[in-house]
């Protein structure tokens, strides 16, 4: 499972994606991501209507790691029951938390590299993984919009999607001895702006791996202190 990333702070990067970044938004603060921490992540406008100009292709939005439904009764007692920094590809359609993202409501989440534990040596050994060509790591994800009953005020959040890794060449390395390897769901350019479109019953087709040799894994530097977190 994915607990902590490093997002993406050179969006001029994605120079292939229609992406509008307003002039007021600003980025976290925090470029490590941990649970409940916010992150960007880029979607299609909820209001996005066909041949309106007027509204960016597609637009950029600091939201919640960690996907809390629209439908959860207490944010706090949820997050107490539920982990939802990641989806199981195999059962989110049917699932409490994931159920309405997994139709439409998906997002992208431009990473540096994503973190992993490696159990080869017998120990626990913090691993980043990355793309070896040095592009961005994208991962598929899903969003979701909780409102308060009190304050109406609104908490953008997300998770990322995985799928079975047991006979991957490299993510069969992580996670301890035992337990099922899992990896991200990590997209190829080419299949940015479709999966922002998907529908369900299309959403199936991108849970696949990522090729091992597109991929490469380095020991992680020590866990930045808090102040190194800015």
């Amino acid at each position: 499972m994915c607990s902590h990333y490093q997002y993406l702070k050179e969006l001029d990067r994605l120079k292939r994606l229609r992406l509008t970044i307003p002039p007021n938004w600003e980025p976290p603060r925090a470029s490590h991501v941990y649970k409940k921490y916010l992150a960007p992540v880029l979607r299609r406008p909820p209001e996005l209507s066909s041949g309106d100009e007027a509204v960016p292709a597609i637009e950029i939005l600091n939201a919640q790691f960690g996907l809390l439904p629209y439908r959860a009764a207490d944010p706090d007692e949820f997050y107490k029951k539920y982990d939802t920094l990641n989806a199981r590809s195999e059962t989110a359609a049917k699932s409490y938390s994931f159920a309405r993202p997994w139709d439409r409501q998906h997002c992208l989440i431009p990473a540096e590299w994503f973190n992993e534990p490696d159990w080869t040596s017998g120990k626990s050994v913090d691993t980043k993984i990355s793309r070896v060509d040095g592009e961005p790591v994208m991962i598929a994800g899903l969003w979701d919009t909780w409102r308060s009953k009190i304050t109406q005020e609104l908490t953008h959040s997300f998770t990322m999607l995985t799928v079975n890794a047991d006979d991957h060449p490299l993510m069969n390395r992580f996670h301890r001895p035992g337990k099922e390897k899992r990896m991200l769901v990590l997209l190829q350019e080419e299949e940015w702006e479709p999966w922002l479109d998907a529908t369900g019953e299309e959403t199936q087709r991108f849970m696949r791996q990522l090729p091992a040799e597109l991929l490469k894994a380095e020991p992680a530097a020590p866990k930045p202190s808090q102040a190194e977190l800015i």
